[in-house]
């Protein structure tokens, strides 16, 4: 008998994937001998090919509702645009995310030590990131400097980009062009972290063509409570979620499972 085709994925789909991990593998690979390190296990968890997991090589993001909906995850070397309003607690997300490996925190407008202590006070699941203010005088000089020493495996949380965005829009394409390739020869993932508002950056329409996904959280404060719901409108791959999930973000990143009274 055939073998039968695997819902929520085109053949075309799984080939790009699985093309991907193999092109991340053969790169860090070639990393480690050329720095004389002994090859060992991964300092990533890759998600296996299951009946219940069809993804190949995701890298968990440490969420597990985002997990989930992901079927695993993010493949590695993929760059999220993660867009959200000031007044959100759209930085929870981001906490949580330093839990699942190493993470390089970059901040653009806090101080280092305000960020740090944020995440340490969280009552949140979250890990021990290295936090790096970027200087304001160059900023897209000193995060490419910063990035470049990113090691395998790991997390880069950009918090925000609106800073950066900010630059001429050559030298900041030139600059999402390396970081794709820097995330793609560690095998990482970058989350960037996008504010929404009446001033939004000329260059964000380029980070949300560039991304590989992008993550929009709404949130609505007409009602009688807030509300929080996260779209996923685009995802390079497949096996992105159709619906808009529904999030509590108070203590933890949970899905809200309150029902709207008509």
């Amino acid at each position: 008998m055939g073998a039968t085709a695997e819902p929520g994925l085109s053949a075309e789909g799984r080939v790009v994937e699985i093309a991907a991990w193999l092109r991340t593998a053969r790169l860090s690979m070639k990393r480690r001998l050329a720095t004389g390190q002994r090859l060992g296990p991964k300092s990533y968890a890759l998600t296996p090919i299951t009946r219940d997991n069809r993804m190949v090589g995701r890298l968990e993001m440490g969420i597990d509702v985002l997990d989930r909906k992901l079927e695993g995850g993010l493949p590695p070397g993929c760059i999220v645009a993660y867009s959200a309003s000031p007044g959100s607690q759209s930085e929870l997300l981001l906490y949580e995310l330093t839990a699942a490996r190493g993470t390089l925190y970059l901040s653009t407008e806090r101080d280092d030590d305000l960020v740090r202590h944020a995440i340490e006070s969280s009552r949140s699941r979250v890990g021990s990131p290295t936090v790096r203010h970027v200087n304001e005088d160059d900023p897209i000089a000193e995060a490419n400097r910063l990035i470049s020493a990113l090691p395998d495996g790991a997390n880069l949380i950009i918090d925000t980009m609106n800073v950066l965005e900010r630059a001429d829009t050559d030298t900041y394409l030139e600059f999402l062009n390396d970081l794709k390739a820097q995330m793609l020869e560690t095998g990482s993932i970058a989350v960037l972290h996008c504010l929404k508002g009446q001033h939004v950056p000329p260059n964000r329409s380029t980070t949300e063509h560039v991304a590989d996904a992008v993550f929009d959280l709404r949130t609505d404060l007409s009602g009688m409570e807030i509300e929080n719901h996260l779209a996923i409108p685009k995802f390079r791959g497949g096996g992105a979620p159709n619906e808009i999930i529904k999030l509590q973000l108070s203590d933890r990143v949970e899905i809200d499972t309150s029902r709207d009274i008509a």
